[in-house]
């Protein structure tokens, strides 16, 4: 599992929590979250999670990492139709990204089919919930990856912000 954009670990760490042998990736561009995020795996002593220090799409342009997941997972990382560009690179055929969204998503789930389409997945399926009583409500966006990324992508980050799939 790669958690792309992991911030302060949310969702890796408490999946690793529930499903200790999960072997985990934290992914994110910024080091010192990292370096914090390094300190709670030891103070908690959790094997088989490390942590990665790379932009997204550059990530997904990496040998090591290109199509060498099972699962992605993201969280309030960017627009669908963006995220896809450098998270699907990342995960075999066959299995699953998983975007954490806000409520209102039809439109970005519009704006976002070509892209997941174009990059090799396909929707399987939205889920939607609360946790809590009072607040709006979040969706889980399950894309399976179906064919292979084509290799021109993904695109220059550039590129994937000014003029998305």
């Amino acid at each position: 599992l790669i958690d792309i954009g992991t911030g302060a670990g949310f969702p890796a760490i408490p999946l690793k929590l529930v499903n200790p042998n999960l072997d985990i990736t934290l992914l994110d561009g910024l080091n010192k979250r990292l370096i914090f995020l390094e300190e709670v795996i030891n103070k908690m002593n959790l094997d088989n999670i490390k942590t990665f220090h790379s932009r997204g799409e550059d990530a997904s342009r990496d040998k090591k990492h290109r199509e060498k997941y099972d699962i992605a997972v993201s969280r309030a990382v960017s627009r669908l139709n963006k995220l896809v560009e450098f998270s699907l690179p990342l995960v075999r055929v066959g299995g699953i990204f998983v975007a954490m969204k806000g409520v209102a998503l039809k439109e970005e789930l519009e704006e976002g089919q070509n892209a997941i389409e174009e990059l090799g997945g396909r929707l399987r399926d939205v889920i939607e919930f609360n946790l809590t009583e009072n607040e709006n409500g979040r969706t889980l966006v399950v894309i399976e990856k179906v064919k292979k990324t084509p290799e021109k992508y993904p695109r220059q980050f550039g590129q994937i912000k000014n003029k998305p799939l």
